[in-house]
């Protein structure tokens, strides 16, 4: 599995070329669902879009990938949506293109270079983020304790994804993979603090 992945949000721009407008929307997605759902909001959005053609990568490897024409010729829209993902190395990405059709035919060749370029000109102001591959660890502390190591760990290579008050603190807590955290946490607290290994996560 990869260590790191890149992926676009919040990307939106129109083209227009030749009187067709075409709109691109960016979105960072982690399943098919998530991306349908995505889908639908912008289907929403422009009811009287003539086509909503999209192309969308969800896995962190570039496997699982998946586009749509609707209704544009084979090979001129979904294709050349995700081809762009591709060339820019992106995952966990959804570029949707909405068309209105402007009244003259732009051609196969004119429609892929269109998709094409849609994306493009997003991506120019797209949120660009990569996700690291990191190691997660629960720890449970007392409030003194857990001020001392909130001040610490953005110098640690570890950050807090979740936090949890009660009578102590619990905390999650993401490790680069080059850090050893339970040398890290003991020294910060000066004792065995009971650090709990829970998984993986790219954050």
């Amino acid at each position: 599995m990869t260590d790191s992945f890149t992926t676009a949000y919040d990307g939106e721009k129109e083209t227009v070329v030749n009187k067709s407008r075409f709109i691109c929307y960016l979105r960072h997605v982690e399943d098919f669902s998530e991306a349908e759902e995505e889908l639908d909001k912008i289907r929403k959005k422009h009811p009287s879009a003539t086509h909503v053609c999209y192309g969308a990568i969800t896995d962190v490897s570039g496997q699982n990938f998946r586009y749509g024409d609707d209704g544009e010729p084979t090979g001129t829209a979904g294709q050349p949506i995700l081809a762009v993902l591709r060339g820019e190395n992106l995952r966990q990405s959804l570029a949707a293109v909405v068309r209105y059709f402007g009244g003259i035919k732009l051609g196969t060749g004119g429609l892929a270079r269109a998709y094409g370029d849609s994306v493009k000109n997003a991506l120019s102001v797209a949120k660009i983020r990569t996700f690291t591959k990191k190691s997660i660890y629960s720890v449970t502390l007392g409030y003194p304790e857990y001020n001392a190591v909130l001040s610490a760990l953005s110098d640690g290579g570890a950050r807090i994804t979740e936090q949890e008050f009660n009578e102590n603190v619990t905390l999650n807590i993401a490790f680069d993979p080059e850090v050893n955290a339970e040398s890290f946490m003991n020294g910060l607290v000066k004792r065995e603090c009971g650090l709990i290994k829970i998984g993986e996560k790219y954050v």
